[in-house]
């Protein structure tokens, strides 16, 4: 009866709604510039692969949106959940999916999710920082690849947006090396990849006798934060082309196993893929100051049990970027915030719904003050053009 209940509830589950922005090249195919979009649609390909639901992608003309702040986001258990907390979510799930899919016994399936768990951290911990300097601190590959890359996937309306999103990563990326500045920083980068790579080459080469049904959670996480890199031109990219030469077939070796574990077949019988769950990694606490926010106690717990995370949820979790914050800060009106606004600290942007009257006024007011100023530089351009035409035919 038990095993009845919970296929049904599997069954019933709504699907996994994932809101993403793809930037694109001049030839309009994507170029792939976020980690944890990458991550996110090989977790959830590989729970479709085995007989889960598909997920339903929703893609945004800007990189950002008020619900989830950064893209990627998603709907899991009708829940808005912002990147990070997301790629949390889809570890646990890889995680519980490899402890279902253990040969060896509970100790046997133990030691192989913690060695899993290891290598995953410090692959994050080598190749996160990599790709957030090459992709965003590094001049020629921040404005020849991915600004450009990030204005051609974003709406032409949006242009402003998404440049001001821009500008804040960089500006993020260049703080995070101190005074050390971008040149050293991507310099012992680049040596901790060499050091990453010896490791990675000496356990592959230990691992080519066993064969595993699926990915391990390491070949993910090498694989969302390889596959950015070797999108951009080697030409734009700041280490060697031996360290590149290395590391590109170990991304390509990965990608290859993941197109193998989603090709289609049939699941087998009696067994339940492990979905993706938000009540299913929450911690048991119901009191204390983080009572109402579950994404601090998952955080929280994923660093006690080791888990690495290379950047600052918070940063990720809050809804709208400080540029926009400053300009709604400028533009809130008394009959446009309805009367004040809750502080800051207050708030929850996972369990606060934004689409409010009051927001939507807010919104929709911000939106006519920039048509109407867009419309009318837009008029003025061509009356002042129409009459220097008229002055250049008189003379």
């Amino acid at each position: 009866m038990a095993s009845e209940t919970s296929d049904t509830s599997e069954s019933k589950a709504s699907p996994v709604v994932l809101h993403c922005f793809r930037a694109r090249n001049s030839r309009d195919q994507e170029v792939p510039v976020s980690a944890e979009l990458v991550f996110a649609e090989a977790c959830l390909g590989l729970y479709a692969a085995c007989g889960g639901t598909e997920p339903i992608v929703v893609e945004s003309p800007l990189p950002y949106v008020t619900m989830f702040g950064e893209l990627p986001g998603a709907f899991i258990d009708c829940r808005p959940v912002p990147a990070r907390l997301l790629v949390h979510l889809l570890r646990a799930q890889r995680l519980a999916a490899a402890t279902a899919a253990a040969v060896d016994g509970p100790e046997g399936a133990t030691r192989e999710i913690a060695s899993e768990e290891a290598w995953a951290a410090r692959v994050e911990a080598c190749l996160a920082p990599a790709l957030e300097l090459t992709l965003w601190a590094y001049g020629p590959c921040y404005r020849r690849h991915t600004r450009s890359a990030v204005l051609q996937g974003a709406c032409l309306a949006g242009w402003p947006w998404a440049l001001a999103s821009c500008w804040q990563r960089r500006r993020r990326a260049r703080s995070s090396c101190g005074n050390k500045g971008t040149k050293a920083c991507l310099e012992e980068q680049g040596q901790e990849l060499e050091k990453l790579l010896d490791a990675l080459e000496e356990r592959s080469a230990c691992l080519c006798g066993a064969s595993t049904s699926s990915l391990r959670l390491d070949e993910l996480i090498l694989l969302a934060y390889g596959k950015p890199l070797m999108a951009v031109p080697e030409d734009l990219l700041p280490f060697s082309p031996a360290l590149l030469a290395r590391f590109k077939p170990l991304v390509q070796a990965a990608a290859g196993r993941l197109d193998e574990s989603t090709a289609p077949r049939t699941p087998r019988l009696g067994r339940q893929p492990v979905r993706p769950r938000w009540d299913g990694w929450e911690c048991e606490r119901a009191d204390g100051p983080d009572a109402k926010r579950p994404w601090k106690n998952l955080l929280t717990h994923g660093a006690a049990l080791g888990v690495s995370r290379s950047f600052d949820p918070a940063e990720h979790v809050v809804g709208t970027p400080q540029v926009a914050k400053n300009i709604l800060r400028v533009l809130r009106w008394p009959w446009l915030s309805g009367g004040g606004t809750p502080a800051e600290d207050d708030a929850d942007p996972i369990l606060e719904s934004p689409l409010t009257a009051r927001r939507q006024r807010r919104d929709n007011a911000i939106f006519a003050v920039w048509m109407i100023c867009s419309t009318t530089a837009l008029f003025a351009y061509s009356l002042h053009s129409h009459r220097r035409q008229k002055v250049v035919a008189a003379s």
